[in-house]
């Protein structure tokens, strides 16, 4: 509807211009499309770029994710995953990203830009439309975009690379033709990008404060082993995963529940504080046996007594976490 909507817009302009004989300076409506496509691009690929050196957009497979078959994961699910486990490769990527943004913002490396944002958008595209991702649209008009970036220079990239010529490219034409309104727009390029450098220190230092000072040693997946109650009014769990500041009990396959939860170590409480009844606070008591393989956990839970013997399932005890990386394989660990 959005694309439809500026199809219809963009013909009503044609039209009037047409009708109205307006004459307009063709030249100039090129260079500020140009320039505002090339900025635009440059905005998405650093935005983007930035988020995957955090955890903004891909963050480490989480205990639900890591305890979900791959047959039930969706197909964006599964990329997520996949993104999310190597460090390096979404390092890697979002530097890309940062890289082609950056040549992107001088005239002089637009064209190496360019082709860097193509590349990287292209292999964006094609993963999103793999993976039936939502934005398959947008990071196709990303794409197009680096490619008319290069449309005056199509020829001579060609006869470069593949014909091996000796040609000279045609430069990016400025904005501005007044040297005063150059260098004023070259200043504001480099506050620009010292404003990114302190936005990434800002999301560094950030990310290192948001993670618990206190943290427990409680993080796992914990599956009934028994399971006790006084009355029926309280579901059996089929499993119950702790993180660092929530926790959820899966009572079936699609049906949970979502807690706050504050760990006393000393004591050995659990509080759980149900998100969607604030009122509803749960204490129980914890204990760890048989070489921490086990949990017991006994009290009130929802205005009942419950008492659960659980197996435990912590994230090192996944395949996908404890696998390291191994300079040499005798043979393919192909599990």
């Amino acid at each position: 509807m959005k694309i439809f909507t500026l199809l219809i817009l963009s013909l009503c302009v044609t039209l009037l211009v047409f009708f109205l004989r307006i004459r307009l300076n063709t030249g100039k409506i090129i260079v500020f499309v140009r320039t505002y496509g090339r900025y635009f691009l440059v905005l998405m690929l650093l935005s983007y770029g930035f988020s995957k050196f955090f955890e903004g957009q891909f963050s480490y497979p989480s205990l639900e994710r890591l305890d979900r078959k791959i047959g039930d994961s969706s197909p964006m699910g599964l990329l997520w995953t996949f993104m999310g486990y190597s460090k390096i490769y979404t390092v890697f990527g979002g530097f890309c990203q940062v890289l082609a943004g950056c040549l992107l913002i001088f005239r002089r490396t637009m064209i190496t830009g360019s082709l860097l944002a193509l590349m990287v958008m292209t292999n964006i595209v094609i993963l999103n439309f793999s993976y039936d991702v939502p934005v398959k649209l947008f990071s196709t008009h990303l794409a197009v975009i680096a490619l008319l970036l290069l449309i005056p220079n199509v020829v001579n990239l060609f006869q470069l690379f593949f014909m091996q010529k000796s040609v000279q490219l045609i430069p990016e034409r400025s904005l501005f033709e007044n040297k005063n309104k150059q260098l004023v727009a070259f200043l504001l390029k480099l506050m620009a990008i010292s404003g990114l450098q302190l936005i990434v220190i800002i999301m560094t230092v950030r990310s290192f404060f948001d993670k618990p000072l206190n943290g427990h040693n409680l993080k796992a997946i914990y599956y009934p082993e028994q399971f006790t109650i006084e009355s029926t009014s309280v579901n059996r769990w089929q499993k119950f995963i702790i993180n660092d500041r929530y926790a959820t009990v899966f009572y079936d396959e699609k049906r949970y529940e979502d807690f706050d939860v504050k760990v006393d170590t000393l004591k050995h409480l659990i509080q759980l504080k149900s998100k969607k009844d604030t009122l509803n606070i749960s204490t129980l008591n914890y204990r760890f046996s048989d070489k921490n393989t086990k949990m017991s956990l006994t009290g009130f839970f929802q205005k009942d007594t419950v008492s659960i013997t659980f197996n435990i399932k912590r994230k090192e005890d996944f395949e996908l976490v404890n696998r390291k990386f191994n300079w040499i394989n005798e043979y393919p660990y192909n599990k």
